[in-house]
């Protein structure tokens, strides 16, 4: 990767400080408003039951469980000691990893392309709606983007001059990064090709880097050891789907534009500025430093997850998130360049107001578009509260359902796991969750081709009352005649 602009020696503009300032300020916004308004949906329903244990039960439960390594959830529940655990408490420590990131990818983008990239890079990862979302989701997404923008920053560091507190930033990145999600391995190969491929100028650094990586592998290496030591290790992926072959661009898309699953004109706008940003890269900027970062950087690391998940399905959108810091090279690689050809102070702030005007409303679409909504349990609860369901028998279509009826004190789970439909009796609440598998999306919100409706009834049971959500999330009364009336 590049090395650091020539601009980055100079004192840094009040310009650049109070853009800056007001980039981490909107990131911000987008990230902690209405923090605790939509409802929990299942995945964070699973952070909830780790957190709200004691730790040795929590660290014994992540074991069990496995499908993501247990940096993240001790994390959230370090924050969250002593505290009410409501939906905001939970998606705080994200938001506030969002903030990090921000900074680590305004240092970035500076080191990449002076001033005009570090503000170009850090709007991307305050605006983007894949980071976005992340960063409002109780889940370990953000922080696993923010530690690999982390990484990188060591990487772009090292790459010019050996520094003791850049090598240990990089192997403390790293290290936490790759247990915090699995996929951070991705990130983690992708440096080590990008220093292979500059091994003949800088043999050196390949070997330092190289002996950074393996020194951060070994907290994974005993996590893993400690997780294989159980007698049925389970990652619990069994359900996703093999990719096919149009999933590689449409991944790169979602990536460069997170249109999560659903073409929308922000988002679209959102990922033609950044392809414009690569065009003006190779027209106009550093042509093979641009390609490097494509090729090796995102097209590499997608496609030999690809390849894999032919075997053993791995593959999802949001799992690439720590690819990101990359996007955000780019965009900041294609602004420097800009700055550059745009000789006319107006130009330059048109361009900087249209960009802004973007990439704002595409992380405003976080909140308001209808394919981000969370799957709404908490309306769920509250319409089987109002029907008094919660005095009679209710079965549900998996047994995970019970962690967010639970979350709504609908479910208890110490009086042990509800019956599975439909094996509960007259009169009965069916509750179901759709499937989920799409590739792209973020959410249950967005539907897919095959995914099932409603369950197939018994023959000697009527449909009292029916309550379904856009989100995935459904529930039927049922009266059944007793076996022989």
């Amino acid at each position: 990767m590049a090395q650091m602009n020539t601009s980055e020696s100079r004192r840094l503009s009040r310009t650049f400080i109070l853009t800056c300032l007001v980039i981490i300020i909107a990131g911000a916004a987008l990230s902690f408003v209405d923090l605790g308004g939509p409802s929990l949906w299942l995945d964070e329903a699973f952070t909830w039951f780790f957190v709200q244990l004691d730790w040795r039960s929590a660290i014994t439960a992540i074991q069990i469980d496995a499908v993501n390594p247990p940096f993240y959830y001790l994390f959230v529940k370090a924050l969250t000691t002593g505290s009410v655990l409501s939906e905001a408490a939970l998606r705080a420590p994200s938001a506030l990893a969002q903030l990090f990131g921000i900074a680590a990818v305004i240092f970035l983008g500076y080191r990449l392309g002076g001033e005009p990239g570090g503000a170009a890079a850090g709007l991307l990862w305050a605006t983007h709606p894949l980071i976005v979302w992340a960063s409002r989701d109780a889940r370990p997404y953000a922080l696993a983007a923010a530690l690999g923008a982390g990484a990188v920053c060591a990487f772009l560091t090292l790459r010019r001059s050996l520094s003791t507190p850049a090598s240990v930033a990089a192997i403390v990145f790293l290290a936490l990064g790759l247990i915090t999600h699995y996929f951070f391995f991705v990130l983690t190969a992708a440096l080590i090709l990008f220093a292979l491929i500059d091994i003949r100028r800088s043999p050196s650094f390949f070997r330092r880097w190289t002996l950074l990586t393996l020194a951060a592998m070994i907290p994974l290496a005993i996590w893993l050891t400690f997780y294989f030591s159980q007698a049925s290790p389970s990652l619990g992926i069994g359900w996703i789907r093999t990719p096919r072959l149009s999933d590689i661009p449409l991944t790169l898309w979602n990536l460069i534009s997170g249109y999560a699953g659903v073409f929308d004109v922000a988002s679209l706008a959102f990922g033609l500025i950044v392809i414009v940003a690569l065009g003006i890269v190779i027209f106009y900027g550093d042509r093979s430093q641009g390609t490097r970062i494509v090729l090796t950087g995102l097209l590499i690391p997608v496609v030999a997850v690809w390849v894999v998940s032919q075997r053993r399905p791995v593959y999802m959108d949001r799992y690439f998130i720590v690819l990101m810091p990359l996007v955000a090279g780019i965009f900041a690689l294609g602004t420097s360049a800009a700055a550059k050809q745009l000789s006319r102070t107006w130009a330059r702030w048109a361009a900087v107001i249209v960009c802004a005007l973007i990439a704002l409303s595409a992380g405003f679409s976080v909140h308001s578009a209808w394919k981000f909504e969370k799957e709404d349990w908490r309306e769920l609860v509250a319409f089987l509260e109002l029907e008094s369901a919660a005095d009679e028998s209710y079965s549900v279509w998996g047994l995970d359902i019970t962690l967010p009826l639970g979350f709504y004190d609908f479910a208890d789970l110490d009086s042990g796991l509800p019956s599975l439909i439909p094996a509960c009796e007259s009169p009965c609440w069916w509750i179901l969750r759709q499937p989920y598998t799409a590739t792209h999306a973020l959410t249950q919100s967005v539907k897919e081709s095959g995914r099932s409706g409603a369950p197939v009834f018994p023959d000697e049971c009527s449909q009292k009352t029916a309550w379904h959500s856009l989100t995935g999330v459904s529930a039927w009364k049922l009266q059944c005649l007793a076996k022989g009336e």
